[in-house]
């Protein structure tokens, strides 16, 4: 492959540190923007207009690209912040966006500059620990331009990947799920500061006549089933990271990376309760009795009583905590996140009755419980888990692909579907039969969200280009 490529929906990222790799960021960026004209390259300085939220800009620009390049100079570990290895803070901007790159599925490429050393996993904070593990390139002052042609021979093969194509089932898979009669649901904003925009999250209400899409166009839609038409709009002031519906179908509440949850009337679309001040708030669950609102907040968990909105408790579970899943009988809490730590708290006695530190290495980015409540799926960025508590060896799901980002059930508890995002499809699974894959679906943007309708019929899928794509599951038997 050789010559200009024409301009992709994505763009490329440069991240770096400007006391260890600015002068390689400057010089990458005008080769980029050479050999890839009308395709975004994002670097942070000239990028950024006053008086724009830095992080959540950073964080729209990261999720709306098909490649993060990682310089990473002798230095890019070792710089010191104000209380000690930039690196180690949190908040440090540069960990931020490998992070937010590696949890979306965004393909990230280690670029080794000069004399830098590869990375280890001793060297990273826990939400980094898969950088270690990617295969880096290097760029380096005596190989210059043979440096510079192998890494971006590598971004066009990337930028080449069909971002276009029809949503369509594999034919193959038709020996026992079948996929039918594509729907597609739109959020009007289809592309952002930085391009495509994505939806986060779907639910289903629990009659199946609504579905929720929460976006990073800062909003939530309410679409009316099977029509499709816009019931309410819910605005909110920053990215939409978790829809759900309360169990009686009555209220809607939402993560989002404001740091705040918000509880809204469905009829009314008033927003009832705005809860928690955490700097991230991504993930919410209500308990199966509707009286409970859950929500992940640094090492715990706050829970509010509905739908009053009063505050109940907090758990102390520990860690990074994103994530959270009531199980269908309401007497466990399971809770994950950033750090990898996969904790189920007995809510009865106020006790864990599961704990697994940092098992998977890897951030978790959902969590579910089976309809039965037997199993407990996680989703880690590479592998879907499939837990069987207090049982500490799970089954890992066959043939997933690199950026795999939500898990849902089958209502029946037949089967279970993840999203990937690097691969572009959803897979479905069936659990009776030793997870062998039942189904997979291909979609032309990168799939971030699953949710199975109350009868199963349906499954949606949020995507790239602020799209839900609706299918229509059919049983091989009927």
């Amino acid at each position: 492959m050789s010559g200009v490529l024409d301009p992709s929906p994505y763009g490329i990222f440069l991240n770096y540190r400007r006391k260890d790799s600015a002068p390689y960021a400057r010089l990458l960026r005008e080769e980029l923007t050479k050999r890839f004209p009308g395709t975004r390259v994002f670097i942070d300085v000239e990028s950024i207009e006053a008086g724009q939220d830095f992080a959540e800009v950073i964080r729209q620009a990261v999720e709306s690209c098909a490649v993060l390049v990682a310089l990473v100079g002798p230095r890019w570990a070792t710089i010191e912040g104000r209380d000690g290895r930039r690196l180690d803070d949190p908040g440090d901007l540069v960990r931020e966006e490998i992070r937010t790159a590696l949890q979306m599925g965004v393909r990230v490429i280690p670029v080794l500059v000069d004399d830098a050393k590869p990375l280890w996993g001793e060297d990273l904070p826990d939400d980094l620990l898969n950088l270690a593990r990617l295969n880096a390139l290097k760029l380096s002052h005596d190989r210059y331009e043979d440096d510079l042609r192998r890494l971006l021979s590598v971004i066009e093969r990337i930028l080449a990947e069909p971002a276009a194509g029809p949503d369509t089932p594999d034919p193959e898979a038709l020996r026992r799920i079948g996929a039918a009669e594509v729907a597609i649901l739109r959020h009007p904003s289809k592309v952002g500061l930085f391009g495509s925009r994505n939806v986060h999250a779907v639910a289903f209400s629990p009659d199946g006549s609504l579905l929720a899409s929460g976006s990073d166009d800062k909003s939530v839609r309410l679409w009316e089933l099977p029509g499709g038409k816009i019931r309410q709009v819910l605005a909110h002031p920053a990215t939409v990271t978790d829809v759900v519906f309360s169990p009686a179908g009555e209220l809607i509440a939402t993560g989002s990376t404001d740091g705040r949850v918000r509880v809204s009337d469905i009829a009314t679309g008033e927003t009832r309760h705005t809860l928690g001040s955490y700097p991230l708030l991504e993930g919410v669950a209500f308990s199966p009795d509707g009286r409970l609102l859950a929500c992940g907040a640094g090492p715990e968990v706050l829970i509010w009583e509905m739908p009053g909105g009063e505050f109940h408790r907090t758990v102390p579970i520990g860690g990074w905590l994103t994530r959270v899943a009531f199980s269908p009988d309401g007497n466990r809490l399971a809770a994950t996140g950033g750090g990898g730590d996969i904790v189920v708290w007995n809510l009865l006695n106020d006790v864990p009755v599961f704990r697994l530190d940092k098992r998977s290495g890897s951030p978790i980015k959902a969590v579910a419980f089976s309809a039965d409540g037997r199993f407990l799926a996680t989703v880690d960025g590479v592998n879907v888990r499939l837990w069987e508590p207090p049982a500490e060896k799970p089954r890992v799901t066959p043939g997933i692909d690199v950026g795999t980002s939500a898990v849902a059930f089958s209502p029946d508890g037949r089967n279970m579907a993840a999203s990937s995002s690097v691969g572009r499809k959803v897979r479905v699974w069936d659990l009776a039969d030793d997870l062998q894959e039942a189904l997979h679906l291909d979609h032309r943007n990168y799939p971030n969200a699953v949710a199975y309708s109350p009868d199963g019929q349906l499954l949606a899928v949020g995507t790239g280009g602020n799209r839900v794509v609706l299918w229509r599951l059919v049983s091989a038997e009927g």
